[in-house]
């Protein structure tokens, strides 16, 4: 089954930049992200997962879930991830 990040958005208050699209599932680490799922960029004490959004996209990722905004792909932006 797939959501759509538009409707992904209004369920998590998120503001959404980009085109929507369907997605089947979320990924916390880029290296293990499968095609069609979304990439949650966690903020870390040694770096931010929006360091890891380029692999992310390499990867399938159809858009990012971040407290930082990013052009590279769709974004779902909140305020705490």
């Amino acid at each position: 089954m797939s959501v759509s990040l538009h409707a992904c958005a209004k369920w998590l208050g998120a503001e959404f930049s980009g085109q929507d699209a369907p997605f089947v599932g979320v990924s916390i680490d880029a290296r293990v992200l499968k095609a069609g799922e979304v990439f949650v960029a966690l903020p870390g004490s040694n770096s931010h997962g929006i360091a890891f959004v380029a692999q992310a996209k390499s990867r399938g990722a159809v858009a990012v879930l971040s407290d930082v905004p990013t052009n590279d792909l769709p974004c779902l932006l909140v305020p705490d991830v």
